[in-house]
């Protein structure tokens, strides 16, 4: 007897899916609606649907309220997607009434080994998509869920594609530096004593000490660019340690280069971060920076400050 070909264009017939069967996902892109989410730790983001009411007019053939309601009659289907094995995913939620936990890679997961959720506020017609304390900065993942017309298959969709990347959230802080060369004006680590906490798990005197002037700690300071967010670590410390001289944008320089204006130094002693002007600046200049401290073993423990600076 002939094998059973796995070919789908062999099929005599569709395929009719079982209850316990999650269907295929029919490849659609006009169906899709990408967003691309950048937040922090504990944050969230809300999606309006309301954004996309024509498409589900389009592609399920009635309005959004209309597929919102289907959701409670059963006319409508609201499922997570697991893209890699391109196939909805029917897992009852397991976030509220209709939402779930996901994972690192963006599958749905159990809520002990959960970094995201995503839950339906029916009410408001949004998705809730919130990162959880424990994401690492800098991961990325995608994370599918979409509404389907209720049948032997889910070919009627639309699929909320949400692409996210987890950045940290920085401290801002404002400061005005005095007229005079040299003059700084300081951002008292006492001041940021719980922030040094959560994100070091340390004492404001435990962090200075392990700041690495001394060529022995294991927390880095770094610059930060302000547009890519990528921290400097081609940079050696061009000021008193730990500390840099910089131009009026944060880039790294040395000191007596053309266009340096700015130096950033930490006093262990005084539990500090120094700010302070070349001869360069002249009242009333305004210039904004990004400075990070980073533990160089553990990348996750980190803490980054924009400092707005006004010139006196």
């Amino acid at each position: 007897m002939a094998a059973c070909s796995e070919n789908w264009e062999d099929a005599t017939s569709k395929h009719v899916y079982g209850e316990n069967e999650n269907p295929y996902l029919r490849a659609d892109a006009e169906a899709t609606v990408t967003k691309k989410i950048q937040f922090g730790a504990g944050q969230t983001q809300i999606i309006n649907l309301s954004d996309y009411a024509e498409l589900f007019q389009v592609k399920l053939g009635m309005t959004l309220d209309e597929a919102i309601a289907g959701i409670s009659s059963g006319k409508v289907v609201f499922h997570g997607i697991n893209a890699a094995r391109n196939a909805w995913d029917k897992t009852a939620p397991n976030k509220g009434m209709t939402g779930w936990y996901f994972d690192e890679m963006g599958n749905i997961s159990t809520q002990t080994n959960a970094n995201f959720t995503v839950e339906l506020n029916v009410s408001n017609k949004t998705l809730v998509v919130s990162a959880l304390e424990n994401v690492m900065v800098g991961s990325s993942v995608s994370i599918n869920v979409g509404f389907a017309i209720n049948g032997t298959d889910f070919d009627q969709y639309v699929r909320i594609l949400s692409e996210i990347a987890i950045v940290d959230v920085p401290v801002e802080v404002s400061i005005n530096i005095p007229d005079g060369e040299y003059s700084a004006a300081s951002i008292a680590f006492n001041d940021y004593a719980g922030k040094i906490q959560e994100r070091f798990g340390m004492t404001v005197a435990e962090f200075c000490e392990g700041l690495d002037g001394d060529g022995e700690g294991d927390i880095h300071m770094y610059s930060v660019n302000l547009e890519s967010l990528k921290w400097d670590e081609e940079s050696s410390y061009t000021a008193n340690a730990p500390g840099y001289w910089m131009m009026k944008d944060g880039t790294v320089t040395n000191w007596g280069t053309a266009g340096y204006s700015l130096f950033a130094e930490c006093s262990i002693s005084d539990k500090t971060l120094n700010i302070g002007r070349s001869a360069t600046p002249v009242a009333g200049d305004k210039y904004t920076i990004s400075i990070g401290f980073r533990d160089k073993t553990n990348k996750a423990n980190l803490l980054r400050f924009v400092i707005n600076i006004t010139m006196e």
